[in-house]
């Protein structure tokens, strides 16, 4: 019997590419060009290593959530 593929929750998916963003201007602001992106008035003390960690972790739900799911389907697959 074949079994219906689960997608993702949609949300998970908004939050996770929100988060990669985020890194991604984190380290363009960090590496590349420090003040090219973000206004003057929004920076703070340290905000391009900030910035990464808040899209890391706004990144783990999906990857958890991937993880969890796979481990699902194996042992499914090892019980039947």
């Amino acid at each position: 019997m074949r079994q219906q593929r689960k997608s993702f929750p949609l949300a998970l998916l908004m939050l996770d590419l929100f988060g990669s963003a985020l890194v991604a201007l984190g380290i363009v602001e960090w590496v590349i060009n420090p003040g090219m992106l973000v206004p003057e008035n929004l920076r703070f003390a340290f905000y391009p290593q900030v910035l990464i960690a808040v899209g890391i972790a706004m990144t783990l739900p999906l990857v958890t959530f991937l993880i969890s799911q796979a481990k699902n389907r194996l042992s499914q697959s090892n019980n039947s």
